[in-house]
């Protein structure tokens, strides 16, 4: 039997942590295992790659973070002409031994899919980009 692989997407800071009062004692990366790649790479080929890039994106730079239960959400929030987009990236721990990996990416439309996960009193801002 072959070993499944997993692709690093990020990781938990310490920032993080600190927020929603919890302690990660070896582990902090955020893996995305190979056959969630592959189904991501089956669901939309031409731009898994992108969405690959987005989750990073998002586990590093979140507008806020929750919790629920054991689940992990790191959302951002794209500003539109005619309102906004926000995107959920969900992680779980799951593995022997247990680590932190990726579960889902999703659009959420409205704030009562967000709000009833527990509270999530602190905002991560993001730095501007700078022009260039």
């Amino acid at each position: 039997m072959q070993k499944e692989s997993s692709l690093v997407v990020g990781k938990i800071t310490k920032q993080v942590e600190d927020l929603l009062r919890f302690t990660i004692l070896h582990d902090n990366k955020v893996y995305l295992e190979e056959e969630e790649l592959n189904q991501m790479a089956k669901d939309y080929p031409s731009s898994y790659l992108r969405r690959v890039e987005e989750i990073s994106s998002i586990l590093q730079h979140p507008d806020f973070v929750g919790k629920k239960g054991e689940e992990l959400h790191y959302f951002r929030f794209y500003y539109l002409s005619n309102g906004f987009s926000c995107y959920d990236v969900t992680l779980i721990r799951k593995g022997r031994p247990k680590k932190w990996c990726f579960l889902s990416f999703a659009p959420r439309k409205e704030f009562k899919e967000i709000l009833p996960l527990e509270r999530y009193p602190v905002v991560l801002r993001r730095k501007k980009k700078e022009a260039i």
